[in-house]
Order: structure tokens, then C-alpha cells, then sequence
């Protein structure tokens, strides 16, 4: 299982294979970590991000990075729909570390910072992408969430925090 911490890692844009890198470490995403989440995110999603949705993620709601040796390996961020409901806006795990307990870890600690009012989180996750990534609907019910609804490619799953 990785480790919390909370000291700031630099990001780098040439990324080593996933498999050459040590057990990542979890901490509080910042907006120094837009780049490395700018280049996991086209990686992995193979779309463009919106840098400024990100960034502004980052400064002002709960946010994960998993970092190994100086590359984003996973990021996670949120924004608050209301005062009491929260919604998870994206989790990525690079595909060389998923099912290594980042993804877990990273959640943990992004519902870990949310505020006392927070009552609930939502999320959706689709298949409607063309990023050809497996739908992760066992990972967020292993972890708590319920899901409450679906369109057949696209689920929306809840927690409930109180």
C-alpha cells in the first residue's frame, strides 16, 4: 500500500515505464503538479485536459497525486456541487499501477480532506470515451460507492458520508 505524504515532488513530462518505477507515494495534489497531471491525463485518457478546470481543482477543493520517483503516476481531484455534496471529477491511475492499491489510497485521502459539511460524493463513469479503459464500476463498490444509476454506458455511483 503506498504512502501518505505531504512534501512537494517535482513532475517531468518524459515518463519511464510504469513498471521501472518505485511503489508510488500519495499525497495533496497542488497546482505544481499540473503538468504531470496534464501529461498522465493524455496518456491515459487520450484526450485533451481542460488545464484550467484542473488547476482550478487543485487550488481550491480536495485533490490526490501518487508520485514515484518524480512522475505523476495518478491523480485524483474534485469540486464541491453543493456545500454538503462533493463530485469526484476525475481519478486516473496509470495502467502500469492500477490494482496496486494507488487508486484506493488516493480516494481515501481525497475524502479524508473534504470539509465537515461534506455529506455525500458522486461520480459518473462512462465508456463513451475512446480512451479504451475498462470501466472501473468494481474499484468505486469495493470502496463504498453505490450505484444509483445508469444509461447502460454511462454509471453514476454515491456515498454517503454521514
Amino acid at each position: 500500500m503506498p504512502l501518505i505524504a505531504h512534501s512537494p515532488l517535482l513532475t517531468t513530462a518524459n515518463r519511464k515505464p510504469a513498471a521501472l518505477l518505485e511503489a508510488p507515494t500519495v499525497r495533496h495534489g497542488s497546482s505544481g503538479d499540473l503538468a504531470g497531471i496534464a501529461d498522465l491525463f493524455r496518456e491515459q485518457l487520450d484526450r485533451e485536459p481542460s488545464l484550467r478546470l484542473i488547476e482550478e481543482a487543485l487550488e481550491s477543493f480536495p485533490s490526490a497525486v501518487a508520485v514515484s520517483e518524480g512522475y505523476v503516476t495518478g491523480f485524483a481531484y474534485c469540486g464541491y456541487m453543493a456545500p454538503d455534496l462533493v463530485e469526484l471529477m476525475n481519478i486516473t491511475v496509470h495502467a502500469g499501477c492500477r490494482s496496486t492499491g494507488v487508486g484506493t489510497a488516493m480516494l481515501k485521502l481525497v475524502e479524508g480532506l473534504l470539509v465537515p459539511e461534506a455529506k455525500a460524493v458522486m461520480l459518473t463513469n462512462s465508456t463513451l470515451y475512446s480512451d479504451g479503459k475498462r470501466p472501473a464500476t468494481n474499484f468505486y463498490l469495493r470502496n463504498g460507492y453505490a450505484l444509483v444509476a445508469s444509461t447502460g454506458s454511462t454509471n453514476m455511483f454515491w456515498k454517503d458520508l454521514t
